[in-house]
């Protein structure tokens, strides 16, 4: 019996595993749609860094929060998902052109209404805005190829809307399958005997 639980534990951990290392989500200039009913992505000339209205004015949208921010130079991650992700900038520790938002969990972002922005503050755009509301938060997010050559990724960003944001616990839920499974097992078992 203890070798029927080991075994489907095992697999379900391996299908656990497998369905949290899914391929990256990639995101470049090039898939900024900004028109039309495809719309996708909102761009800003505005150089300085904008606050909360100034993503709500560019947006239509209203009771938006940081839910995750990385800055290049000087800083740890922000907002009220700062542990559970990590930034890796690459091609130029201070001139980044791409970035890997890795989530760390336990908990993930899961909301209906969320976006992604990435930062420049020298070129235009410089400021891209994705909407990213299909993310299930536990996927990477491997930017690349903004401001190629002659820019660099300042900062980027997670919004949501406040108070519609759900932690998700895969790995906790996972392991409450699991456990639940085994128990059922087990009482099967000692119920057949």
């Amino acid at each position: 019996m203890n070798r029927k639980i080991g075994t489907i534990a095992a697999i379900a951990s391996l299908l656990f595993a497998g369905s949290a290392m899914a391929d990256p989500i990639v995101i470049g200039p090039g898939d900024c749609v900004t028109a039309g009913p495809d719309q996708n992505c909102w761009t800003s000339d505005d150089n300085s860094q904008p606050g909360i209205s100034d993503f709500e004015a560019l947006l239509g949208e209203s009771g938006l929060e940081v839910l995750y921010k990385k800055e290049v130079e000087g800083g740890g991650e922000d907002g009220s998902f700062e542990d559970d992700y990590s930034t890796a900038f690459f091609n130029s520790p201070t001139d980044p052109m791409d970035a890997l938002i890795t989530w760390n969990g336990p908990d993930s972002i899961d909301c209906p209404v969320c976006y992604l922005w990435v930062k420049d503050g020298r070129h235009e755009p410089s400021l891209y805005v994705f909407d990213i509301s299909d993310w299930n938060g536990t996927d990477s997010i491997d930017l690349q190829d903004f401001w190629e050559g002659n820019g660099a990724i300042s900062n980027i960003g997670i919004l949501g809307r406040a108070g519609e944001t759900r932690v998700s616990e895969p790995a906790t839920l996972g392991l409450l399958g699991m456990g639940l499974m085994a128990v059922g097992f087990a009482r099967r078992r000692r119920s057949a005997a």
